[in-house]
């Protein structure tokens, strides 16, 4: 079972999410790791909530949806990608289609199908632009 875990974007930029509160009324409030402080921020300020692939880059860095990867297909071959949740999976776009993220995690067996955390799309949405 992958361990659940958030990120929310706060005043378009990335912080962890601490705990998420859900009321009856349907309603919910965040509460965000900001510079090692735990706090609850104006909620109107939270535009999204990112969740955690389970899946780690070839650095270790965790992978979230909204993440922007380099993800190689061999040595020398690699793309510009964005994580994204679709079907029930998470996927990264290669030459228009989508491929299952899981098929480009590091592998100490393989190491010309990767993955590398480059940014996001939310503080560096610029990244998916970049020529390979």
């Amino acid at each position: 079972m992958r361990e659940i875990k958030y990120r929310a974007v706060y005043k378009n930029k990335v912080y962890q999410v601490h705990s998420i509160e859900f009321y009856l009324d349907g309603t919910y409030s965040v509460l965000l790791r900001i510079d090692k402080d735990v706090t609850y921020p104006d909620q109107s300020d939270i535009s999204v909530i990112i969740e955690f692939t389970g899946l780690q880059d070839k650095t270790g860095q965790d992978v979230y949806e909204g993440d922007i990867v380099r993800a190689s297909y061999s040595i020398m071959q690699y793309e510009i990608s964005k994580v994204e949740f679709k079907r029930g999976i998470f996927f990264v776009l290669k030459n228009g289609r989508y491929h299952p993220l899981s098929e480009f995690m590091y592998n100490s067996n393989d190491r010309t199908k990767d993955i590398e955390i480059i940014g996001n799309i939310y503080e560096n949405p610029e990244l998916l632009h970049e020529e390979n």
